[in-house]
Formats: C-alpha cells, structure tokens, sequence
C-alpha cells in the first residue's frame, strides 16, 4: 500500500492539536482505496447521530428489539457525529466514518 507521504506527515502532525481533518480524511481515503473500495467514490458518512440521553436510549432499545432491526422512534432527537472526528481522551486519534458508494466494494 501506498500513501502520500506528505498527507502522512500532515495527518501525524494533526495529532497534536486535530486541526487538520480534511488531511485525516484524506488519508482514510487512501487507505480504504487499497483496502476494501477499489473503485468508485468514498464520501463522508454525515449520517451518524449519537444518542445519550438513558431514556431516549431505552426507548430505541425497546423499538428496536420488538421490530427486531434498528429503529429510532418518533420524536428522539440525536447529535449529530461529524464524519471526521478528533478524539483526545486516552491516546489521540481520528475517528472517520466514510462510505464506499461502489456497485461491489469488495471486489
């Protein structure tokens, strides 16, 4: 696998302080070209949404097992997950949520 190594470089920088997503985006990119999407686009996955509140949380378990799939009811709201994510809790690290919008993505 190759990766550009200035984009590498940008991204190992961009651990100090997590300013550089459109580079940890990049990068991901890179990476799911050689892995698992040969071929057509690899967009960001905006629709991610984080749920905290126990009641909210306790309702879409409840949907969910009595559809049996998931299920996110009525009327519960969710924070939005950006699709490049800096996290500095424990070790720094980027968190991107991408999809491979190929006909077979793993061929």
């Amino acid at each position: 696998m190759t990766v550009d190594p200035q984009l590498t470089s940008r991204v190992a920088l961009s651990l100090r302080d997590g300013r550089d997503a459109k580079a940890a985006f990049a990068f991901a990119q890179q990476i799911a070209r050689t892995t698992y999407c040969p071929s057509g686009p690899i967009t960001e996955n905006t629709g991610i949404r984080k749920y905290t509140n126990p009641q909210d949380l306790q309702a879409i378990l409840t949907e969910s097992q009595r559809q049996g799939r998931d299920v996110i009811p009525a009327g519960i709201k969710g924070e939005s997950v950006p699709a490049t994510d800096f996290r500095s809790n424990g070790t720094p690290t980027w968190v991107v949520s991408m999809k491979c919008d190929a006909p077979y993505p793993y061929d």
